[in-house]
């Protein structure tokens, strides 16, 4: 009999008895959740995302550094983390906890950074011969609001316009509804949901 069976709740016919490793990975599952909530400007948090994201790049070459591995597609060294944080990394990994865990509120949609997001290509969200950030096009709630300011930078209009159409298609649409792709019923969407932290 797998020991998953003697784990499971009385009510199934198991013996309630959740084995070490399981007990670990909630622990682990349970300090990420510290970490996404709450006031963002306590020490142990600012240490722990700065520790993430000192050990994030945007390629396996160790190409842009200073991604937040949550947030953006980046490839994350855990040899470079904390100890306690790369525990808990390689737990939210192996449970698929990122960006796209649920489907976002329109806050966090908005929320969002547009370098490197997991809805785009990385040829189009990466940084490249653009001045976006010059112009303050920082997020996806940016998108919307650039188009008129962007009119006399022919090369950035050009790549919001492209980024705009991309993210229309997916459910990470800068509009209020969404896009092509809604959500499916079962997919878990928090109307108050603060910001994309909120969805992991």
């Amino acid at each position: 009999m797998p020991y998953s069976t003697l784990e499971a709740p009385l009510v199934e016919g198991g013996l309630n008895c959740p084995s070490l490793s399981t007990q670990k990975e909630a622990y682990n599952l349970k300090f990420l959740s510290d970490l996404v909530t709450g006031p963002q400007d306590v020490l142990w948090k600012q240490w722990t995302w700065k520790d993430l994201s000192m050990a994030s790049f945007s390629n396996t070459h160790l190409g842009n550094q200073g991604l937040n591995p949550f947030l953006q597609l980046a490839y994350t060294k855990v040899s470079l983390l904390d100890a306690r944080v790369a525990q808990a990394f390689k737990t939210a990994r192996k449970h698929g906890v990122d960006l796209t865990s649920c489907a976002p509120s329109h806050r966090a949609r908005l929320g969002a950074p547009l370098l490197w997001h997991p809805a785009l290509p990385g040829s189009c969200s990466a940084r490249g011969k653009d001045c976006l950030d010059l112009h303050g096009v920082s997020s996806v709630g940016h998108v919307a609001d650039s188009l008129q300011l962007l009119e006399q930078c022919k090369h950035c209009i050009s790549k919001v316009r492209k980024i705009k159409s991309l993210l229309d298609s997916t459910n990470w649409t800068p509009s209020i509804e969404y896009g092509a792709h809604p959500p499916h019923p079962s997919v878990r969407a928090w109307p108050d949901m603060d910001g994309p932290l909120g969805c992991i």
